[in-house]
């Protein structure tokens, strides 16, 4: 795994072949945790480097090695090359970011549209607002000139009324005003006609006198 032959391995003291020099602190940190006996379950993951000078991530397993009294007298590790799992992690982690950028855009996408659409709620809440005092000054307009209008017709028709009563006396005395000028024709007929038979008659009596004889005897 770290390309080195056990001569080069067995035997040695920290720190060892496989050590990055740049992470000796770390690597003396984490080889006394282990034989501290210290060390998690689930293991310790370090950055090893092969005899070729490459870098790797490793997962380091130890557990004690007892004798039959339980006394320890040694240890036994378990390296494991996890780059391809270190590799798939940072791969999940980049995807994770990426997720999570996308969600955060895609969150400031819908507060934005829900603050668009909180404004628009709140224009038409206030369009139908200035629609409904519309309405209703257009409901109290009518309302008034319906009165006027009411008002109007009563008094159209009070005043009907009075020209049909008014006409209808106009009727009644063009009747009688007929009427009393059929009687005065009536009168004046028969006051020429006396007046005719008047005039004849003394006409008559002015002549009669001539018709005596002298001495005013007249024969029977």
């Amino acid at each position: 795994m770290v390309g080195r032959s056990e001569e080069e391995l067995l035997g040695k003291k920290p720190p060892f072949l496989y050590w990055p020099p740049e992470e000796s602190d770390q690597m003396d940190k984490a080889f006394r945790t282990i034989m501290s006996g210290k060390a998690p379950r689930e293991g310790i993951q370090l950055r090893l480097m092969r005899k070729n000078g490459e870098h790797f991530d490793a997962l380091v397993l130890s557990s004690p090695l007892k004798d039959l009294k339980g006394r320890v007298i040694g240890w036994v590790g378990t390296f494991g090359d996890i780059t391809h799992f270190k590799q798939m992690e940072s791969e999940l982690k980049q995807l994770n970011m990426q997720l999570e950028e996308r969600v955060r855009q895609r969150t400031t996408e819908l507060e934005t549209a829900n603050q668009q659409l909180r404004q628009e709620i709140t224009k038409r809440n206030q369009m139908e607002e200035e629609l409904k005092r519309s309405r209703d000054e257009l409901e109290m307009r009518v309302q008034e000139r319906t009165a006027e209008l009411s008002k109007v017709n009563e008094e159209l028709t009070a005043e009907i009324a009075e020209r049909k009563r008014t006409e209808e006396s106009l009727r009644k005395l063009t009747h009688d005003l007929n009427e009393r000028v059929k009687q005065l024709n009536l009168l004046y007929s028969v006051s020429y006609y006396v007046e005719r038979q008047y005039t004849r008659l003394e006409a008559k009596l002015r002549i009669l006198p001539s018709s005596f004889p002298p001495g005013g005897n007249i024969r029977k």
